[in-house]
């Protein structure tokens, strides 16, 4: 005679229907699990290209303005600075900016003349003396046009690796013009 186990005849436990059912129920809720997690890493990757274009453009042009806004004479244009043309364009300007006096002995570049922001081969440069900075590469364009007296528009324009642009707009008006 077969021993049955307390369980067995308790009547506990589950019909192979059960199993079954229970096993199609829970592939069905994983594979909508699975497709919801790969449309969600889809997306994140979607979102981060373009953050990271915006993050540089936004870096570039803040680095850009801020020191326009401290320049102390009136900024030369283009890539041979030259006299700016009102409603005129330009790929690169160049101005002095302001230290304060004495000099701070922590800065990292104590060269105030001859500041030039230009825009060759895809790559927007900050050349202050020797020292040569690259601010953002991708860049499509990089333009500079006085307004008006003192008041200059800069456009910056950024591509992705995937097709993504990103265009950035902003103004500065020089503080401390001297001469």
């Amino acid at each position: 005679m077969q021993k049955k186990s307390p369980y067995m005849r308790l009547g506990h436990g589950f019909t192979l229907i059960e199993i079954v059912i229970a096993i199609s129920l829970m592939s069905i809720i994983g594979l909508f699990s699975i497709q919801y997690l790969a449309r969600v890493a889809q997306m994140n990757q979607a979102v981060v290209a373009p953050k990271a274009l915006v993050d540089e453009a936004k870096t570039a042009m803040e680095f850009i303005t801020r020191e326009m806004r401290v320049a102390i004479n009136t900024p030369s244009c283009g890539i041979i600075p030259g006299t700016c043309v009102t409603g005129t364009a330009y790929p690169a300007i160049t101005f002095d900016k302001y230290l304060e006096t004495p000099i701070n002995t922590l800065r990292k570049d104590t060269n105030a003349t001859a500041v030039k922001y230009s825009f060759s081969s895809g790559v927007l440069t900050r050349t202050s003396g020797a020292v040569t900075t690259t601010l953002a590469a991708n860049v499509t364009g990089f333009t500079v046009t006085p307004v008006s007296a003192n008041f200059y528009k800069i456009i910056l324009t950024l591509a992705g690796s995937k097709g993504e642009n990103f265009s950035l707009e902003a103004s500065a008006k020089p503080r401390n013009i001297t001469g």
